[in-house]
């Protein structure tokens, strides 16, 4: 496969790099302009106006999830050549999203590492069946039969599906920066603000952040504390709804 890719698309290229930034960096203002005006009209306190805000933020989370995809390629290291223009790039747009940039940046690179592995795997590790139920954060077999009990085989796989739709997009993205959710077992509960596993790794050797990349957690906290503390004056001062809203 990787033949018959054009050489060109392994080698990054700053100014298309940049254009495209550009691109996500407009029309996630836009539409973010557009929600500040319609704070005037349609108050986001107002419970009546959940529609609207809903759907505003289907919309300004599409558009932006362009500066995510860029975000991503900076830790891959596909940005650009230039390191700290594309480390700051990285940083400045993982700490906008509270993800921490290098602390992600390791992570993402062990995912790819040992995509598949049972024990050092990062993320999406599959269930080990002879794992205690001590081990597990759920037993995912035993709820899956006990819904296809309950609801019978054709309603209870969209039962299933749903659960699982709502554990992925909604619970499992932060669960996973907080508490290292589906990765391997060898590597100890890890969280991504905190440089040292939060349990004894069985492989003290393969911990998630060795060495260097300590500091560099600590040096991604600051940025997700800065945009942390914003937002918690910008909903003391004009309210929760209004951070929520827009943020």
């Amino acid at each position: 496969v990787e033949r018959v890719i054009p050489k060109g698309c392994f080698e990054p290229d700053t100014a298309t790099s940049l254009g495209y930034l550009s691109v996500s960096v407009v029309g996630t203002a836009l539409c973010t302009a557009f929600g500040a005006n319609a704070l005037s009209v349609l108050d986001p306190a107002n419970i009546l106006t959940l529609p609207f805000w809903t759907a505003y933020s289907i919309v300004t989370g599409t558009v932006a999830m362009g500066l995510w995809v860029l975000a991503h390629e900076c830790g891959h290291g596909a940005f650009s050549k230039d390191k700290k223009l594309q480390d700051t790039v990285g940083y400045i747009i993982h700490s906008i999203m509270l993800v921490p940039y290098y602390s992600w940046q390791r992570s993402h690179a062990v995912h790819h590492r040992y995509t598949n592995h049972m024990e050092l795997g990062e993320t999406h590790v599959p269930e080990n069946m002879e794992m205690s139920a001590d081990e597990k954060l759920y037993e995912s077999v035993e709820l899956r039969k006990s819904i296809m009990d309950q609801f019978g085989q054709e309603q209870g796989i969209k039962v299933w599906g749903g659960l699982q739709a709502f554990l992925h997009l909604i619970i499992g993205w932060p669960a996973y920066l907080l508490i290292g959710a589906t990765g391997g077992p060898d590597r100890g509960m890890t969280n991504h603000y905190m440089p040292d596993p939060l349990t004894d790794p069985k492989q003290p050797k393969k911990e998630l952040f060795p060495g260097r990349w300590k500091e560099k957690v600590l040096q991604s906290d600051i940025g997700i504390g800065i945009v942390a503390a914003s937002a918690i004056v910008w909903a003391i001062c004009d309210g929760p709804a209004e951070m929520m809203a827009l943020y």
